[in-house]
């Protein structure tokens, strides 16, 4: 009886351990999906729309649907746009807008 629990119980440990590793892979795809469509947004805005700011010097990272944002821009109002378009991308949960003002 004791070899039965025993087995159970590391059944029930390996089930819950692949599960976990099935929702890290998952969230990682999700979080690259983010990154990639934050990027694509901001050289849009920039081609398409005349956004100020250089794209190549903003940075994204995205971990668990939080996107962080480092590099620099020249203005506020950049500083500001950037947020914003990356904010609207689907599955964003928030945005941390570390990018640094460089006049």
């Amino acid at each position: 009886m004791k070899k039965i629990m025993s087995f159970v119980s590391a059944l029930f440990l390996m089930l819950a351990l692949s599960t976990n590793a099935f929702a890290t892979v998952g969230q990682a795809t999700e979080d690259t999906a983010i990154t990639t469509e934050a990027k694509t947004m901001l050289f849009e805005k920039k081609l398409f729309d005349g956004a100020n700011f250089n794209p190549l010097n903003v940075h994204v990272e995205t971990k668990e649907g939080v996107v962080l944002l480092t590099g620099h821009v020249k203005t506020e109002a950049e500083k500001g746009r950037a947020a914003e378009i990356v904010q609207s991308v689907k599955g964003v949960k928030s945005v941390d807008n570390q990018l640094a003002i460089t006049p």
